[in-house]
């Protein structure tokens, strides 16, 4: 398989390709933020056709690139088959309410429905949760670990509600002042006093009902875990089978939420066999430091492996990553893993 990570500065955008009978198969998952969105929807339409086309969820830096491709879209040039998208008109959208997430994902509901009828995109599935039934095409077979089915019904009837207890916002420290004292805060502990320290945290509701996907093909096996909430995934996980004795055997994980320690925590590494990471962000936005150490710390901590280092996967040059978040790896850590920056292609 091979994996093409967009430079989306602080979101996602991936394109997972596989080969079956010489022809190739495409997955395409989210689609970045505003700053990026034309490059990745001109990336997009260029090629030619997508298999499965998946939003995570409706943050806006997951789904504006989204947005602005099928805004683009024409059946005679790019034709997707699949879309998997919770963000259905069945939302219970209120025009006058200043709820951006909730907008995006109406706006993008009816890209999708005008779409379908003129035959730009084929099956458009807006349910999509835990129980929802492997699917195979070509090369690949997704699972669906995150949402569950009691997340999406609460994000369908509940959402007004969730916006003014929770929030939208995608950290517990959603001060920049407070959350770059962190940064400096764990900039100055070592590595393994700070995967010994972890606490788990609370992340977001919205977090909560992004589309997590265990992704296999050509004999091996990548988790995509969009924003979601580790011990969803690790349900998830366990029901597949998976168990501390009997770990997973992944090639390759795109870390939860940019790298966030919200979205991490022991029991998930434990039910898991992985020496590959890949963190997607150009170093956060706002109150949001991404990759936060303490997740670095945790990954070389718990991590399962064999006895090669721990393979670090980044998007973007640390240096870009690392203006923002300062201190993210000492030059004396990084013999400790095998570091990719500036990634753009990754063979699996």
């Amino acid at each position: 398989m091979r994996i093409i990570s967009l430079q989306a500065a602080h979101g996602d955008a991936f394109i997972v390709e596989a080969e079956q009978a010489g022809k190739v198969f495409r997955i395409v998952i989210d689609g970045g933020p505003e700053e990026t969105a034309n490059a990745i929807s001109e990336c997009y339409l260029s090629l030619g056709h997508i298999d499965l086309l998946v939003l995570t969820h409706f943050d806006a830096d997951h789904i504006t690139g989204l947005l602005r491709f099928f805004e683009k879209l024409k059946g005679e040039l790019c034709l997707v088959d699949y879309v998997w998208a919770n963000c259905a008109n069945i939302v219970d959208f209120d025009n006058e309410e200043n709820v951006a997430a909730y907008e995006d994902a109406y706006v993008l509901s009816k890209h999708l429905e005008k779409l379908k009828k003129q035959g730009a995109i084929g099956e458009w599935s807006n349910n999509v949760i835990t129980e929802k039934e492997p699917m195979i095409i070509g090369p690949f077979q997704i699972e669906i670990l995150s949402p569950t089915k009691e997340i999406q019904r609460e994000l369908l009837k509940h959402y007004r509600e969730y916006q003014e207890k929770e929030g939208l916002e995608d950290d517990p420290d959603t001060d920049e002042e407070v959350s770059f004292g962190n940064v400096q805060r764990d900039a100055a502990k070592e590595l393994t006093q700070l995967a010994t320290e972890f606490r788990q945290r609370r992340t977001s509701f919205m977090n909560k009902t992004s589309i997590a996907l265990r992704i296999m093909a050509e004999g091996k096996t990548l988790l995509f875990l969009g924003d979601a909430e580790a011990n969803i995934i690790a349900d998830s996980l366990e029901r597949l089978g998976a168990t501390t004795e009997t770990p997973l055997s992944v090639d390759l994980i795109k870390v939860s939420h940019h790298g966030s320690k919200a979205n991490i925590n022991r029991r998930l590494f434990e039910l898991i066999y992985c020496s590959n990471f890949l963190i997607s962000t150009n170093g956060g936005t706002g109150g949001a430091y991404h990759p936060d150490r303490q997740t670095i710390a945790c990954i070389d901590a718990w991590a399962r492996r064999n006895e090669t280092p721990i393979a670090l996967y980044f998007n973007y040059p640390l240096k870009t990553i690392m203006k923002r978040n300062v201190g993210l790896l000492k030059e004396t850590e990084k013999d400790k893993f095998t570091i990719s920056e500036g990634v753009k292609y990754i063979i699996v």
